[in-house]
């Protein structure tokens, strides 16, 4: 899947990214990409509600995001997966650095209230 394919929502000021083909939200803005928006944001959630497949280019779109979390003090987290997803996430080490919650809700609550 191409980062051009993603879109994204916010909640509470967490950018939400959903992948897949009935994925909500807008799409990304152009130019814009996980690791961007990870590095100009409190932090991004990707959910996979509804995405089966996550092909090796994906997973180099999560590490970059996860590269550029790192070293902006943001965070970036992951909800939703199934067990495939799951299963790819944990063959490549991903679930040990990134966070992983069973509901988007899960997820967004996990980032506390915005500061003001």
């Amino acid at each position: 899947m191409s980062e051009s394919l993603m879109r994204v929502r916010w909640i509470s000021g967490i950018a939400v990214v959903a992948v897949g083909p009935n994925a909500p939200g807008e799409p990304m803005p152009p130019g814009s990409t996980l690791a961007s928006l990870c590095a100009g944001n409190r932090g991004v959630v990707i959910d996979f509600a509804g995405y089966e497949l996550i092909s090796s280019a994906f997973l180099g779109y999560l590490i970059r995001a996860h590269h550029a979390a790192m070293t902006t003090r943001s965070r970036l987290c992951v909800c939703c997966p199934d067990g495939s997803s799951r299963q790819v996430l944990a063959s490549v080490k991903l679930d040990r650095v990134l966070p992983i919650f069973a509901t988007l809700a899960e997820a967004v609550a996990d980032f506390g209230p915005p500061s003001r």
